[in-house]
Protein backbone atom coordinates (compact mmCIF):
# COMPACT_ATOMS: atom_id res chain seq x y z
CA UNK A 1 0.00 0.00 0.00
CA UNK A 2 1.53 3.38 -0.65
CA UNK A 3 0.01 6.57 1.08
CA UNK A 4 1.26 10.18 0.97
CA UNK A 5 -0.09 12.25 -1.61
CA UNK A 6 -1.72 14.39 -0.06
CA UNK A 7 1.39 15.17 2.04
CA UNK A 8 0.48 14.50 5.45
CA UNK A 9 3.11 11.04 5.49
CA UNK A 10 4.50 11.31 8.89
CA UNK A 11 1.16 11.95 10.70
CA UNK A 12 -0.31 8.75 8.84
CA UNK A 13 2.85 6.55 9.45
CA UNK A 14 1.57 7.87 13.23
CA UNK A 15 -1.80 7.46 13.14
CA UNK A 16 -0.90 3.80 11.67
CA UNK A 17 1.51 2.56 14.36
CA UNK A 18 -0.30 3.57 16.77
CA UNK A 19 -3.87 2.25 15.63
CA UNK A 20 -5.18 -0.79 17.21
CA UNK A 21 -6.38 -1.60 13.89
CA UNK A 22 -5.65 -0.61 10.57
CA UNK A 23 -8.37 -0.53 8.08
CA UNK A 24 -7.83 1.14 4.64
CA UNK A 25 -10.83 2.07 2.43
CA UNK A 26 -10.64 2.30 -1.38
CA UNK A 27 -12.44 2.06 -4.87
CA UNK A 28 -11.54 0.33 -7.77
CA UNK A 29 -9.54 3.09 -9.04
CA UNK A 30 -6.94 2.77 -6.80
CA UNK A 31 -6.24 -1.02 -7.14
CA UNK A 32 -3.08 -1.94 -9.24
CA UNK A 33 -1.74 -5.26 -9.73
CA UNK A 34 1.71 -4.38 -8.82
CA UNK A 35 3.21 -1.16 -7.07
CA UNK A 36 5.46 1.42 -8.79
CA UNK A 37 4.76 2.69 -12.26
CA UNK A 38 1.88 4.49 -12.46
CA UNK A 39 2.10 6.38 -8.76
CA UNK A 40 5.01 7.55 -7.24
CA UNK A 41 6.37 6.40 -3.90
CA UNK A 42 6.33 9.75 -1.47
CA UNK A 43 9.15 9.76 1.23
CA UNK A 44 9.46 12.68 3.10
CA UNK A 45 13.06 14.07 3.75
CA UNK A 46 14.38 17.00 6.02
CA UNK A 47 14.88 20.28 4.76
CA UNK A 48 18.68 20.08 5.49
CA UNK A 49 20.76 18.58 2.59
CA UNK A 50 17.77 17.14 0.58
CA UNK A 51 19.46 17.85 -2.13
CA UNK A 52 22.61 15.51 -1.64
CA UNK A 53 19.63 12.95 -0.13
CA UNK A 54 18.05 13.11 -3.79
CA UNK A 55 21.14 12.01 -5.36
CA UNK A 56 21.79 9.29 -2.85
CA UNK A 57 18.30 7.72 -3.70
CA UNK A 58 19.47 7.27 -7.50
CA UNK A 59 21.25 4.33 -6.41
CA UNK A 60 17.88 2.40 -5.58
CA UNK A 61 16.71 2.56 -9.66
CA UNK A 62 14.12 4.98 -9.60
CA UNK A 63 13.91 8.63 -10.94
CA UNK A 64 13.62 10.85 -7.79
CA UNK A 65 11.79 14.54 -8.37
CA UNK A 66 11.19 16.53 -5.51
CA UNK A 67 7.34 17.49 -5.35
CA UNK A 68 6.62 20.96 -6.48
CA UNK A 69 3.93 23.16 -5.33
CA UNK A 70 3.33 26.63 -7.60
CA UNK A 71 6.43 26.34 -8.36
CA UNK A 72 8.72 26.15 -4.91
CA UNK A 73 8.90 22.65 -3.32
CA UNK A 74 5.58 21.11 -1.57
CA UNK A 75 6.20 21.28 2.68
CA UNK A 76 4.63 18.57 4.47
CA UNK A 77 2.64 19.51 7.62
CA UNK A 78 5.32 18.70 10.09
CA UNK A 79 7.54 21.22 7.51
CA UNK A 80 9.88 18.36 5.51
CA UNK A 81 9.97 18.32 1.74
CA UNK A 82 8.55 15.32 -0.21
CA UNK A 83 10.72 13.51 -2.78
CA UNK A 84 8.98 10.98 -5.39
CA UNK A 85 10.67 8.32 -6.36
CA UNK A 86 9.27 7.20 -9.89
CA UNK A 87 9.69 3.03 -9.82
CA UNK A 88 8.98 0.73 -12.77
CA UNK A 89 8.07 -1.61 -10.59
CA UNK A 90 8.12 -2.63 -6.30
CA UNK A 91 9.04 -5.92 -5.65
CA UNK A 92 9.67 -6.21 -2.61
CA UNK A 93 7.92 -3.36 -0.84
CA UNK A 94 8.91 -3.95 2.99
CA UNK A 95 12.91 -4.38 2.34
CA UNK A 96 12.60 -0.98 0.42
CA UNK A 97 10.86 0.32 2.92
CA UNK A 98 13.49 -0.73 5.51
CA UNK A 99 16.20 0.23 3.28
CA UNK A 100 15.00 3.84 2.93
CA UNK A 101 14.19 4.49 6.15
CA UNK A 102 17.55 3.77 7.11
CA UNK A 103 19.08 6.60 5.34
CA UNK A 104 20.21 9.50 7.82
CA UNK A 105 17.82 12.72 6.45
CA UNK A 106 14.26 10.12 5.39
CA UNK A 107 11.95 10.97 7.87
CA UNK A 108 9.53 8.17 6.70
CA UNK A 109 8.39 6.22 3.10
CA UNK A 110 4.95 6.52 1.94
CA UNK A 111 5.06 2.53 2.07
CA UNK A 112 2.63 0.51 4.57
CA UNK A 113 4.13 -2.85 4.68
CA UNK A 114 1.14 -3.95 7.13
CA UNK A 115 0.78 -7.65 6.07
CA UNK A 116 3.92 -8.57 5.68
CA UNK A 117 4.73 -7.92 9.53
CA UNK A 118 4.71 -10.46 12.66
CA UNK A 119 5.33 -13.43 10.16
CA UNK A 120 2.63 -12.76 8.44
CA UNK A 121 0.29 -13.78 11.48
CA UNK A 122 -2.87 -11.44 10.34
CA UNK A 123 -2.27 -12.29 6.92
CA UNK A 124 -2.52 -16.23 7.08
CA UNK A 125 -5.21 -15.80 9.81
CA UNK A 126 -7.47 -14.41 7.59
CA UNK A 127 -6.92 -15.85 4.16
CA UNK A 128 -5.42 -19.42 5.46
CA UNK A 129 -7.95 -21.96 6.17
CA UNK A 130 -6.61 -25.45 5.66
CA UNK A 131 -4.41 -26.41 9.13
CA UNK A 132 -1.87 -28.17 6.89
CA UNK A 133 -0.93 -24.64 4.97
CA UNK A 134 -0.54 -22.52 7.98
CA UNK A 135 1.93 -20.58 9.36
CA UNK A 136 3.93 -22.08 12.38
CA UNK A 137 2.91 -19.09 14.27
CA UNK A 138 -0.86 -18.93 13.38
CA UNK A 139 -1.01 -22.97 13.20
CA UNK A 140 -0.08 -22.77 17.44
CA UNK A 141 -2.11 -19.80 17.79
CA UNK A 142 -5.53 -21.19 15.81
CA UNK A 143 -5.41 -24.91 15.85
CA UNK A 144 -3.13 -25.48 19.46
CA UNK A 145 -4.97 -22.90 21.70
CA UNK A 146 -8.64 -22.98 21.96
CA UNK A 147 -9.81 -20.15 23.84
CA UNK A 148 -8.67 -21.05 27.81
CA UNK A 149 -7.67 -24.63 26.70
CA UNK A 150 -4.29 -25.00 26.01
CA UNK A 151 -3.06 -28.43 24.18
CA UNK A 152 0.25 -29.01 26.50
CA UNK A 153 1.51 -31.90 24.84
CA UNK A 154 1.54 -30.65 21.20
CA UNK A 155 2.60 -27.34 22.47
CA UNK A 156 6.00 -28.48 23.63
CA UNK A 157 6.18 -31.64 21.22
CA UNK A 158 6.60 -28.38 18.92
CA UNK A 159 8.61 -26.72 20.68
CA UNK A 160 11.19 -29.39 21.37
CA UNK A 161 11.45 -30.17 17.85
CA UNK A 162 12.05 -26.44 17.23
CA UNK A 163 14.69 -26.58 19.38
CA UNK A 164 16.54 -29.08 18.47
CA UNK A 165 17.75 -27.93 14.91
CA UNK A 166 19.16 -25.08 17.24
CA UNK A 167 21.00 -27.40 19.27
CA UNK A 168 22.32 -29.66 16.84
CA UNK A 169 24.28 -26.69 15.30
CA UNK A 170 25.59 -25.21 19.12
CA UNK A 171 27.09 -28.76 20.07
CA UNK A 172 28.67 -28.84 16.37
CA UNK A 173 30.37 -25.74 16.18
CA UNK A 174 30.86 -25.39 20.11
CA UNK A 175 34.72 -26.00 19.85
CA UNK A 176 35.27 -23.11 17.46
CA UNK A 177 32.78 -20.95 19.60
CA UNK A 178 35.21 -21.87 22.49
CA UNK A 179 38.22 -21.38 20.68
CA UNK A 180 37.48 -18.44 19.24
CA UNK A 181 36.55 -16.66 22.86
CA UNK A 182 39.99 -18.17 24.26
CA UNK A 183 42.07 -16.62 21.30
CA UNK A 184 42.31 -13.33 22.33
CA UNK A 185 42.61 -14.21 26.11
CA UNK A 186 46.15 -16.05 25.83
CA UNK A 187 49.41 -14.03 26.03
CA UNK A 188 52.44 -14.94 24.56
Amino acid sequence: LIKGGGGALLKEKIVAAAAARFVVVVDESKRVTVLGGSFPLPVEVVPFGWRTLAKRLDRFDCRVAPRMNDGALFVTEAGHYILDLWFPKIDDPARLETELEKIPGVVCAALFGFTLCWNEFIYALTFVSQSGNKTAVVGVTADLIRGDIYYWGSLMAGAVLASVPIVVVYVWFLDYYVAGLTAGAVKG
